[in-house]
């Protein structure tokens, strides 16, 4: 460890933002209280509530589609009876939101809250920069800092997960779980049963710089999409930040295989890096994989 680094993890600790992560075998890693978050984080709460969103037209007395924030919710006007699928968005690591405009969007995988909700799908995107004091990083920095970090996205998606259920206007049978990058690990870890499948972009669910705890918390009859560029710089089969770890393949199909994650399917872009985001091929695989997964159940 550097010294800055050594610095940065003594001042975290100091001031109550950072614990060696407890073992993976006495902790389920993927199941984190938001309650016990807001202990640590007094804000903690603020994560949802400058959530982005995005509400299909049909739903709304309107007949537009809206986008604004989560707890901007109470004021909008839902046709009543009405319900919708839900996507909860799992940001990556970096300042992902854009709020210079009117309406607040993603920043950088700006398409994504225009496509799932302009075809019919709720979208909701918590905010992970919208506590204060929440640890940051740039890679590499010791792996008990990035496990504070990834407990943090499990408390969010735990926190939305709780509040989307009671939501009227929620299909609740149809809630889905997409991830990019650090949130694609954490959409893959979560192991609340609240979300009928998973999407999971730029993450191979292997051990590495970036965790040892690769597990991945979804049942093994739920629909699972992985979607990576091979030329991946931080997960990819040759990222140099995994040079010790030479069997990682740079994606998830080991880990489904070895698990009978029946009703999963890894795409790879040949020529795409860590921002697959931006293939020409990923709206139609993220919505096509939704469109085929909602009202089918999974055997």
């Amino acid at each position: 460890m550097n010294l800055p680094t050594r610095l940065s993890c003594l001042l975290l600790t100091a001031l109550g933002l950072w614990a060696p992560i407890a073992s993976a075998a006495k902790v389920n890693l993927g199941l984190i209280d938001p309650a016990e978050m807001a202990k640590t984080y007094p804000d903690f709460a603020q994560s949802l509530n400058r959530a982005i969103i995005g509400i299909p037209g049909a739903m709304l007395a309107s007949g537009k589609d809206y986008y604004g924030h989560y707890e901007d919710l109470k004021d909008l006007d839902f046709v009543s009876g009405k319900k919708a699928p839900v996507v909860v968005y799992m940001h990556g690591s970096g300042q992902a939101f854009d709020r210079s405009g009117e309406v607040p969007k993603l920043k950088w995988d700006y398409g994504y809250a225009d496509w799932i909700t302009q075809a019919g799908y709720i979208f909701v995107a918590p905010d992970a920069y919208g506590m204060k004091d929440r640890p940051s990083f740039s890679s590499p920095v010791p792996k008990e800092l990035y496990e504070r970090v990834h407990s943090i996205r499990q408390a969010e998606i735990a926190q939305a997960a709780k509040s989307l259920v009671a939501q009227e206007f929620a299909d609740t049978g149809e809630m889905y779980l997409l991830g990019v990058s650090e949130g694609a690990m954490a959409a893959a870890r979560y192991a609340g049963k609240e979300f009928k499948g998973r999407l999971v972009l730029s993450w191979g669910c292997e051990a590495g710089y970036f965790t040892d705890y690769p597990k991945v918390g979804a049942k093994s009859k739920d629909p699972f999409l992985n979607i990576m560029g091979y030329r991946d710089f931080y997960f990819g089969k040759d990222a140099p930040y995994n040079t010790l770890y030479a069997k990682n393949t740079g994606n998830c199909a080991a880990h489904l295989s070895m698990a009978n994650y029946r009703n999963a399917r890894v795409i790879i872009y040949p020529e795409s890096t860590h921002g697959v985001t931006y293939n020409q091929h990923m709206k139609g695989d993220l919505l096509g994989f939704l469109a085929y997964w909602v009202g089918r159940t999974p055997e």
